[in-house]
């Protein structure tokens, strides 16, 4: 039988433990390559330095670089492959040019098939050309309309001439009246020329996408007002054309000319006016959509808040009582993500809906209210009523919106504590693992350590491991209050009983480093 004392012991030796991992680097699971958005072919050309075709040599296993016919391995990490070129839209580049990129596609590596054909591009010079997963590649045979956009090879392949010719056959896409998804997509590229693109075309192309603002293909017409969304400065946008996209007959259309109103007009009152107006309407999406905007403003700097601040409340707290629950949601949904100051009768509404039927509703009333709350909210009776709710996704979300709410507000980091021990006797793992990571937030105090040594007292594995996840920066400030506090005796023999747990691997390989790293530390401070 355990003594009860030394059962706090090493209890209080598994802080440590978790304290001691955060110093000791560990290495992850390698994680999927992800793209925001793989642009066409137009939109990549101007973003690259070299853009051609050509035909794959090998798949770069070996590279073979140099004249001399000499073979090199490929490094840990990377691979390079051969191409044979047939054409350049772009740069400087020989009849065969060697291309590297990451080894797996998991770290964005761009797989290719040796004799296989492909639009390449690539950023850098030289030998020192490089590409990946998220570049805008394709096999020739996928292209298809594409090449349209592209165009054929220009004459002169100089960075600013090809750019010049790109952006040209944009334009020239955006204005043939078929097939519709080419010009859809051309206006796609257009958009991103306006923001990123040669400074001495934006003006040009801006205009366009106001003449395609009223183009009678509608997928095109929201497109072009999605570019116009973007910073373009002043006198580019009339609210004429605004104003006629307003009442467009098809709903997504008109979302996109309010985004439009809400992100660029100078005048807050005409900007709320319009969302207000949305509110009445009948359509569903249209509704939403405004309630979307009035949670995404502009930053606080380029709106007139005082203006702003009561009215887009009082908006919000009339769309909580819409009598569709999608809009109601959506209302939630703003209030959780405008992150500015509510009265309290918006507060009042949103808790109501903490304990509406539906889960999904009663999550994002969490996130509101945690917005909502103010230093004076009694936060048991807010967030402490989700520790008995059936539906697990609910209770995290309150554990989160804690987090969020102590963010804000740290001088309540007592209180706060006090609700998070209660959801740390909950049976999921996820629950747990979400308190871990809450309490991670809390700025590190005497309190806040004796909380976690209450907490990895309780027979609880999954907070006890998740412990080891959590935010290695606060575990140190936790360990520099000093090994008093948190009792930090026995650690050698605590760590070697982890070590021997042939039960628990994954603790037993971080007690392993957390050993070597503390038998380090004091050999350090004996030194002194």
């Amino acid at each position: 039988m355990s003594h009860p004392s030394r059962r706090v012991s090493r209890a209080s030796i598994l802080l440590c433990v978790a304290l001691l991992c955060a110093l000791v680097p560990v290495t992850g699971q390698a994680v999927a390559c992800s793209c925001a958005g793989i642009p066409g072919p137009d939109t990549a050309a101007i973003f690259a330095d070299a853009v051609f075709s050509g035909t794959v040599l090998d798949e770069g296993s070996v590279g073979e670089r140099g004249g001399g016919g000499r073979k090199q391995r490929l490094g840990t990490g990377y691979r390079v492959f051969g191409v044979l070129v047939a054409d350049v839209w772009k740069g400087a580049i020989p009849d065969t040019v060697f291309v590297r990129t990451a080894e797996q596609e998991s770290a964005c590596g761009y797989p290719v098939r040796e004799g296989g054909k492909y639009l390449l591009f690539a950023r850098g010079e030289g030998d020192e050309l490089r590409t990946g997963l998220c570049s805008g590649n394709a096999r020739l045979g996928e292209l298809r309309d594409a090449w349209a956009t592209l165009g054929p090879p220009p004459p002169d392949t100089s960075p600013e001439a090809a750019d010049t010719h790109f952006v040209r056959s944009i334009l020239t896409a955006s204005e043939s009246p078929n097939p519709s998804k080419l010009r859809v997509r051309s206006v796609e590229g257009l958009g991103e020329v306006v923001r990123l693109g040669p400074d001495a075309m934006r003006a040009e192309v801006a205009e366009r996408l106001v003449e395609l603002a009223t183009d009678s293909d509608p997928s095109v017409r929201e497109r072009a007002l999605g570019a116009l969304s973007r910073p373009l400065g002043e006198g580019l946008v009339s609210f004429d054309v605004v104003d006629r996209a307003l009442r467009d007959p098809v709903d997504r259309v008109r979302v996109s000319a309010m985004r439009l109103v809400t992100h660029h007009d100078p005048d807050t009152e005409r900007v709320l006016n319009v969302l207000e107006a949305a509110l009445g309407d009948p359509s569903v999406s249209i509704r939403r959509g405004a309630v979307g905007l009035l949670g995404s403003p502009r930053p606080p700097h380029a709106i007139d808040l005082e203006v702003w601040l009561p009215r887009s409340r009082d908006l919000l707290l009339r769309a909580l009582h819409d009598p569709v629950s999608a809009v109601q949601v959506t209302a939630l949904s703003a209030v959780a993500e405008c992150e500015l100051p509510g009265p309290e009768s918006l507060l009042d509404s949103v808790m109501a809906f903490l304990d509406a039927p539906e889960p999904y509703v009663r999550q994002t009333a969490f996130g509101a209210a945690a917005e909502l709350a103010t230093d004076s909210s009694d936060i048991f009776a807010i967030f402490g009523r989700a520790t008995t709710d059936i539906d697990r996704d609910v209770r995290v979300a309150a554990v989160r919106g804690l987090g969020s709410y102590v963010r804000r507000t740290p001088s309540r980091s007592e209180e706060v504590l006090g609700v998070l021990e209660d959801f740390a006797q909950d049976s999921e793992p996820r629950v747990a693992l979400a308190v871990v990571r809450t309490i991670g937030q809390l700025p590190p105090s005497p309190d806040v350590c004796a909380a976690i040594i209450r907490l990895l007292e309780t027979d609880r594995g999954a907070f006890r491991r998740g412990f080891f996840f959590a935010d290695p920066a606060w575990r140190a400030g936790v360990l520099e209050l000093g090994p008093r506090m948190c009792a930090l005796e026995y650690v050698e023999e605590f760590l070697l009983g982890v070590i021997e747990d042939d039960d628990d691997a994954p603790a037993a390989e971080y007690a392993r480093d957390a050993l070597d790293r503390y038998e380090r530390e004091r050999g350090s401070d004996s030194d002194r």
